[in-house]
């Protein structure tokens, strides 16, 4: 009764789609909603051919005794062509309100499920339809359940749930109790039997019912199928087993739980693999035969993961251990080093420290995805052993590098070259590329540079690609060292196109994230976010080491945009995954701009702290000067420190001893020439030669906005060299901005991260209360004006603070910038807006432009960043919004984009689009897209999960 009394609630779909395996009380549901129906049309394709000529057919043949005029037409249109699906509708639309009834449609074959579901597209407005079947697989399911042509009840929902579970147990005189009817998953057939207590109670004692029922020699045969997951007709025979003709048609008649999978195959129910496994364990010898036979039979396959997991599971160790020495070192060719670190987890450790190929292999994955201690633990153990030592150099040597033990590195590559000949083509040029780099890092950068082209060189002559993706990579960074940006690029599009090709997704991060240095060193500052974006993604799938780099490089992008509070949340990231994973360098570098970051801010104090810190791991780990670059780059911070603290003789001394011939930290060195002015300027010193020296670093700059989070600070000396005539042309805009219209444009962008620009400048706020004011800005923009009271209480809340600190930075940035002597007001009824010399516009505005023009291009734009800030995510104040049109807005723009991504069956593309609609409006029909979309992409956890939750959310 519970699906009963909502198929056809207020504003539910008019088409039901039925869909589970045999024995869920698909055919009952339809028979009790024909009781109800005044008049129903009822087409069961077992009873007629699976196309669709012969269900019209069946069509006209129900409706002949009531409507023989009707049934004439249909039965005349439907000649040798099958009669148009909208024709039929048109033909049905002559009728009163209608059930129509379809059972077995997964009898269909593609080109009719087409014609049916055109059908359900053209229905007539008057009529409803149930259709049912084991699966449709149609891939235009999906699409019309995002548009509320179809709901789905799959079979999540037609399971008995524990209220119903707890009903018939305590209706039926003879029937377990509701927990012990739970193991059975609500499924109704063995829910119905466990109850009648005929065939016993359990899932085991039901199972071996129906295998009773069943002919002898299907009997002795099904148990062993438990190794497999899906069942084909073809299936028994293949394992040399003898199976009566049809028999997989016998299950289905008897009501097995089987679900057919579209591709001539069925899944069979956890109950029944789980009682056959059982049945199939008696037999020790016999299981483990099974199951090694499956495990052979995936193998030819091409499928040896899961031939790996059928030996585990069988108590196989060894045959499993023995396979994962086979099938490791394809999986590190590919880079897949978390599935290979995975796959070796499942492994008791004696077997994997027994084995020196899966030892190194699995010390290998470990570092390579952020558990760089843990790795080289497993490798210093082979080196320790005499006989693997050899084998073991170049991975130790390459974790070496990574821990930046240059020198230790490198005296192992020198103990490496006498053993060449051990050593594959693969191995000898990554090793020759490994000792390039480490020339280039202790400062020889034009050495290490030789020898990574001659690696590339040999690479290329042997055909050997990974080695050449590393060595393009290595390529990459000695470039930019000797600031050749375009030919860095070359080769990072290079090592792209390499590991793209061969498939290495725990690689790809790498030179996307090279590529998006690239571009920022450019000022290309959108190509490079959504370059990092897309590395992110893929960092944090793989749990790849170079997400601490992601995370570095992102808050360098951000420092740049002058979104100094953003860029402080991802160092603080790329801090955390460093000091995690064990890379003492990528924290000393992330401590260094993070400090950096907290002083544009005017929060020396951290900045200070974050110092210190970088300053003691560089005493923990002395390696760390090895490298020059690292070496060279701390003067700069620690020159800021000096001249916050008012020394400026001690902290022009620092400045001076910024490398200037570096490329990678070139940027820093043209910062450290325009504090020197500075501070020369503060002193009564300043020359003209002072700013020359600047300008000759700052002209071998390709970024312009590198200056931007100094220029708070180092303004008076640009606009006293401006004042002399000096380099006017050049240092004009950075000294004065550029000139402003009569309005002031503030333009809040809410959207991703929360950032502020005024005039398409970002807005430096200043001030007691930064954050605060930052999200002052918006709330101000986005809700109605507000009172004292009201900002107290949606800004800060009751007894947390005072919102008059925020306001008060605000209005003293604002005055700052604008130079309006009152840019917020206050209006007759005493609430707070901003001044009418303000030109005050939000993205929402462009966001709620695009979706009503379905502008598809726009929308992807604006939502590329998230929502982070706006309601459905953590917000002191998201209450607040939640009360405008904004997640309506929000909720629209997304639905557009599902509703596109779905028609152009980009299934992966709407899960995103439609997860994000969830999140913000949990609408019934978004839950059922959903469904869908996890059907069509083949995730049933994903899809019963969301089922489950539609049941939570939406019990009617």
């Amino acid at each position: 009764m519970r699906l009963l009394s909502t198929l056809w609630r207020p504003g539910a779909s008019r088409v039901v789609l039925l869909l589970g395996p045999s024995g869920y009380g698909k055919t009952i549901l339809m028979a009790q909603a024909a009781e109800n129906a005044e008049l129903c049309v009822p087409l069961n394709l077992l009873e007629v051919e699976g196309d669709a000529h012969a269900l019209v057919e069946a069509m006209a043949e129900a409706l002949s005794d009531r409507f023989p005029e009707v049934a004439h037409e249909i039965h005349t249109g439907n000649g040798e062509r099958t009669l148009p699906a909208r024709q039929t509708a048109r033909l049905l639309g002559h009728l009163p309100p209608a059930l129509i009834l379809v059972d077995h449609a997964e009898r269909l074959c593609a080109d009719s499920e087409t014609w049916l579901l055109e059908l359900v597209r053209a229905l007539p407005q008057q009529h409803r339809m149930i259709i049912a079947g084991r699966t449709l697989d149609s891939f235009e399911v999906p699409y019309l359940v995002a548009t509320q042509h179809v709901r789905v009840i799959g079979p999540e929902q037609l399971a008995f749930d524990n209220h119903e579970l707890h009903l018939l147990a305590s209706e039926a005189p003879h029937a377990p109790n509701s927990a012990a009817l739970q193991h059975l998953h609500g499924w109704p057939l063995g829910v119905a039997l466990a109850i009648t207590g005929a065939y016993g109670q359990t899932a085991a004692e039901l199972i071996r019912v129906l295998l009773r029922t069943l002919p002898r020699d299907l009997q002795r045969v099904l148990p062993h199928l438990a190794p497999y997951d899906t069942w084909t007709d073809s299936l028994p025979p293949s394992l040399g087993l003898e199976v009566p003709d049809n028999w997989l048609g016998t299950l289905l008649m008897a009501r097995w739980p089987l679900l057919q999978n579209g591709q001539g195959g069925f899944n069979p129910h956890e109950v029944i693999l789980g009682v056959l496994e059982e049945q199939l364990r008696r037999d020790t010898q016999e299981w483990q035969r099974a199951y090694r036979q499956a495990a052979e039979r995936a193998l030819a396959g091409d499928r040896p993961l899961h031939a790996f997991g059928l030996l585990l599971n069988a108590d196989l160790v060894s045959e499993a251990a023995h396979l994962a020495e086979r099938v490791v070192p394809t999986l590190m060719s590919r880079g897949q080093f978390l599935v290979m670190r995975q796959v070796l987890d499942r492994l008791p450790k004696e077997v994997t420290t027994g084995s020196p190929v899966l030892t190194r292999h699995y010390g290998i994955a470990l570092i390579e995805t952020e558990q760089l201690q843990a790795g080289m633990g497993y490798l210093q153990a082979l080196a320790e052993a005499p006989g693997t030592r050899v084998q073991v150099l170049p991975a130790l040597a390459h974790g070496m590098c990574l821990q930046a033990r240059l020198l230790d590195a490198k005296a192992l590559i020198e103990e490496a070259k006498g053993y060449l000949g051990q050593y594959g083509v693969e191995e000898q040029l990554e090793l020759l590329s490994t000792e390039g780099n480490i020339l280039r890092d202790i400062g020889h950068p034009r050495e290490g540079l030789e020898l990574l082209l001659k690696a590339a060189r040999l690479a290329e002559t042997n055909n050997a690609e990974k080695a050449l993706g590393t060595a393009m990579i290595g390529l990459n960074a000695s470039y930019l060292r000797l600031s050749k940006l375009d030919e860095a690029m070359n080769a990072v599009k290079k090592a792209h196109l390499i590991f793209e090709r061969l498939g290495m997704v725990g690689r790809l991060p790498i030179p996307l994230l090279n590529a998006a240095l690239l571009h920022a060193a450019k000022d290309e500052l959108t190509p490079a976010r959504d370059l990092l974006h897309r590395a992110l993604n893929m960092a944090e799938e793989q749990q790849a080491r170079s997400l601490t780099s992601v995370y570095f490089a992102l808050g360098g992008i951000c420092l740049k945009e002058g979104k100094t509070e953003e860029a402080t949340g991802h160092l603080m990231k790329a801090v955390e995954h460093a000091r995690v994973s064990g890379r003492p360098d990528r924290q000393y570098m992330a401590e260094l701009i993070l400090s950096e970051a907290l002083r544009a801010q005017f929060q020396h104090v951290e900045a200070d702290r974050h110092l210190g810190l970088a300053e003691s791991l560089l005493e923990l780990h002395p390696q760390i000067e090895e490298n020059a670059t690292l070496a060279g780059l701390i003067q700069f911070q620690q020159g800021q420190r000096a001249y916050a603290q008012g020394r400026g003789a001690e902290a022009a001394s620092h400045f001076r001893a910024v490398p200037t011939e570096t490329g990678e930290i070139s940027e820093w060195a043209a910062r450290a020439g325009l504090y020197r002015a500075l501070i020369a300027h503060e002193q009564g010193t300043l020359g003209e030669e002072h700013i020359r020296a600047f300008m000759e670093l700052h002209r071998q700059q390709q970024s312009r906005r590198y200056l931007y989070p100094d220029l708070a600070v180092t303004r008076p000396v640009l606009r006293e060299a401006v004042r002399q005539g000096w380099f006017v042309p050049e240092l004009q805009e950075f000294a004065f901005g550029q000139l402003q219209d009569q309005r002031h444009r503030l333009y809040i962008k809410t959207l991703g991260a929360l950032t502020v620009t005024l005039n398409d400048e970002p807005l430096q706020l200043v001030g007691s209360n930064v954050t605060r004011a930052q999200e002052l800005i918006a709330l101000m923009a986005l809700v109605p004006p507000a009172t004292a009271g009201e900002l107290q209480r949606i800004l800060i809340g009751e007894k947390k603070g005072d919102h008059r600190n925020a306001l008060s930075t605000l209005r003293q940035s604002l005055v700052r910038a604008t130079g309006l002597p009152h840019p917020v007001v206050q209006d007759a009824s005493r609430r707070y807006k901003y001044s009418d010399e303000l030109d005050v516009r939000t993205d929402i505005d462009e966001l709620r432009r695009a979706v009503r023009t379905r502008n598809i291009l726009a929308l992807r734009k604006l939502l590329g960043q998230g929502t982070e800030f706006l309601p459905g995510i953590d917000s002191a104040w998201a209450a607040d919004l939640r009360e405008t049109e904004i997640p309506e807005v929000l909720s629209d723009a997304y639905e557009v984009l599902g509703t596109e991504a779905l028609e152009r069956r980009a299934f992966t593309e709407a899960l995103r689009y439609y997860e994000a609609v969830q999140h913000l409006n949990p609408a019934e029909h978004i839950l059922r897209a959903l469904i869908e979309i996890h059907r069509a992409l083949g995730d049933t956890a994903k899809m019963q999960n969301t089922e489950r939750e539609l049941q939570v959310l939406f019990p009617n």
